[in-house]
């Protein structure tokens, strides 16, 4: 949601105390060597930072956060370099394979193309790299689905484009990643690790 700090922070707080910070901390605690998270927004993610095995961190985000996430980022006193970008996910100014870890959460709903933002993704990972990912995704309910897809026009003129019913999961597995998705899933929401998957699309 394109939306200003402080009100999505406060739009999103009952959903993050009672399903999305666990998720982050197992998620984003995964992460090693040098990580790129794409879509930081207003830096949720970052304190679970602490507890992982990163040796850099690069935030970046659409919008120009680089002072909001450098600030925060700061204030928690990781114990590595950090770095902050404006980049548009779809195009990465990033040499190929340069990082180990790529962190998305909350991101695919609302890039424009998936399938672009995907194949930049397999390009700076590493072949060994990892794409850490929690994203809400169509339910699998045929109702709820339905609902979903008659709402996804208008919440996308509020919402800065976020589409509903984003079938994340299977753009990924299209795209060629090896996915390993932690269960039991939470209402609409996915997450778990991806591979590259070179030579097995």
């Amino acid at each position: 949601m394109n939306a200003p700090a402080g009100l999505y922070d406060a739009f999103m707080a009952p959903l993050e105390r009672s399903t999305l910070r666990s998720i982050r901390r197992s998620l984003v605690g995964a992460a090693r060597g040098a990580v790129l998270e794409l879509g930081a927004g207003t830096g949720a993610n970052i304190p679970f930072y602490r507890s992982s095995s990163a040796e850099k961190l690069v935030l970046s985000d659409w919008v120009d956060r680089r002072q909001t996430l450098l600030r925060r980022a700061s204030a928690e006193k990781l114990p590595f370099p950090v770095e902050a970008f404006q980049v548009d996910a779809q195009k990465l100014p990033f040499a190929d394979a340069h990082f180990d870890t790529i962190v998305s959460t909350l991101l695919f709903c609302s890039v424009s193309c998936v399938q672009c933002s995907f194949r930049e993704i397999r390009r700076v990972l590493r072949p060994d790299g990892t794409l850490l990912f929690l994203e809400h995704v169509r339910p699998p309910a045929r109702s709820m689905a339905t609902i979903t897809d008659m709402l996804t026009p208008l919440w996308r003129r509020i919402s800065g484009g976020c589409h509903l019913n984003r079938d994340t999961i299977g753009a990924l597995r299209q795209a060629g990643f090896l996915l390993n998705l932690e269960e039991p899933a939470a209402g609409v929401f996915r997450w778990g690790r991806a591979s590259p998957g070179y030579g097995s699309t």
